[in-house]
């Protein structure tokens, strides 16, 4: 069997990255989790479990969480928010 080609290879697993921050933008920390499913639990868990959707963000008024990993919105991180 052929080898493959370099762009043909497996990526690594993509972590997902989130960034939790105030909604004024003062203080925030950017997390990382290795599936979509444990960023999800921990989003839920900073803002509750049916925040404010925006464009990009969730928030609960106080603080916001924006997903920062290609191809997850921060909407899907929040099942029935939309």
């Amino acid at each position: 069997m052929a080898d493959l080609a370099d762009n043909e290879k497996e990526s690594p697993m993509k972590r997902v990255s989130l960034h939790f921050s105030s909604v004024d933008n003062m203080e925030g920390e950017f997390k990382e989790f290795d599936t979509e499913a444990e960023a999800g639990v921990w989003a839920r868990k900073m803002i509750g479990d049916h925040p404010e959707m925006g464009q990009w963000y969730a928030t609960d008024g106080v603080a916001k969480i924006v997903s920062n990993t290609e191809g997850l919105r921060t909407a899907d991180l929040f099942p029935g928010s939309e």
